[in-house]
């Protein structure tokens, strides 16, 4: 009877322990991929932008400009403001995940 309660321990920290390391991953992992979402979305902002500034320039509707910014200042704060509403959104993603399965670990 005694071995049986030995045996039932181990396996429930055992199994505690490897719950726990699969949720580290997990939340690990899950980082990785909004840190790399993020600069995916920051590369593609910056492409769209620098097409479409190149765009206009070619269809001579703006005179290309060295000293001004690469895009007007209302369009970078939209995309800025896009960015900012992305970036929230996986953070809260992420906290609700960690809160739910703080209590298991």
């Amino acid at each position: 009877m005694v071995h049986a309660f030995f045996i039932g321990r181990a396996l429930a920290t055992i199994v505690g322990e490897r719950v726990e390391q699969a949720m580290t991953d997990s939340l690990s992992a899950l980082g990785r991929f909004d840190a790399e979402q993020r600069e995916n979305l920051r590369q593609f902002t910056e492409e769209v932008m620098e097409r479409a500034r190149r765009e206009e320039e070619t269809s001579g509707q703006a005179a290309p400009s060295t000293d001004a910014a690469p895009y007007p200042a209302a369009e970078s704060a939209d995309l800025r403001c896009v960015f900012l509403v992305f970036s929230s959104l996986t953070t809260a993603v992420l906290i609700f995940c960690r809160q739910l399965i703080a209590p298991v670990v």
